[in-house]
C-alpha cells in the first residue's frame, strides 16, 4: 500500500464523495427493483449476490430492515448463524399489496433506519440485558426457546449478584 500525499489525499476525497453518492442512488434503484420484481414473480435471488457481496461497510441490517418493512413482513432477510452467508424468506400468503414499492422508491435504506451509536456496555445496561435474558419465555420460529433455561437460570444468578455488588 502507498500512502497519498496531502494533495493527493484531497482529489481522493472528492472522487470518493462522487463515487458514493452515484453508487448509494444505483443501490437505491436496484433495492426497489428487486422488491418489485419479487411483488411481481416471487423472486428474490437478486438480493442474495448483492447482501452477500457488499462490503462490510454498507449497512446490511439496515437494508434487511428496509425491505422487511416495505414488503409488509413478507421478504425477510437475514444472516445465516452457520454459513454467514445472507439468506430470503418470503411468505406464501403474500399479495400485491403488500409491497410498498412507492415508499420503498421515497426513502432510502440508509435514511430509513439511524446508523447507531457506539455506547459503552455499563452495569446497568448489562443488568438490564441479563434481567431480559432471564425471563425471555419467547420461542424461535422452529419453536425452540429463544433462551434455553440453563442461560436463563445463569443470567438470574449474575444479576442476584450483581445487586449484591
Amino acid at each position: 500500500m502507498n500512502l497519498y500525499t496531502q494533495s493527493q489525499i484531497g482529489s481522493r476525497v472528492a472522487r470518493i464523495v462522487r463515487v458514493a453518492g452515484k453508487v448509494d442512488s444505483e443501490l437505491h434503484v436496484v433495492l426497489c427493483s428487486i422488491l418489485d420484481h419479487t411483488r411481481e414473480h416471487g423472486d428474490y435471488t437478486q438480493i442474495l449476490p448483492l447482501l452477500n457481496g457488499l462490503p462490510k461497510g454498507q449497512r446490511l441490517q439496515a437494508i434487511a430492515q428496509w425491505l422487511s418493512h416495505f414488503s409488509n413482513k413478507k421478504l425477510i432477510a437475514r444472516l445465516d448463524n452457520k454459513t454467514k452467508l445472507w439468506v430470503c424468506e418470503l411468505s406464501k400468503d403474500r399479495t400485491d399489496a403488500d409491497f410498498d414499492i412507492l415508499g420503498a422508491m421515497a426513502i432510502t435504506f440508509g435514511d430509513f433506519t439511524k446508523e447507531p451509536e457506539p455506547t459503552t456496555l455499563t452495569m446497568a445496561m448489562l443488568i438490564k440485558l441479563l434481567e431480559k435474558k432471564a425471563t425471555d419465555n419467547t420461542l424461535n420460529k422452529d419453536g425452540s426457546p429463544k433462551v434455553s433455561q440453563e442461560a436463563a437460570n445463569l443470567a438470574s444468578k449474575l444479576v442476584a449478584f450483581a445487586r449484591q455488588a
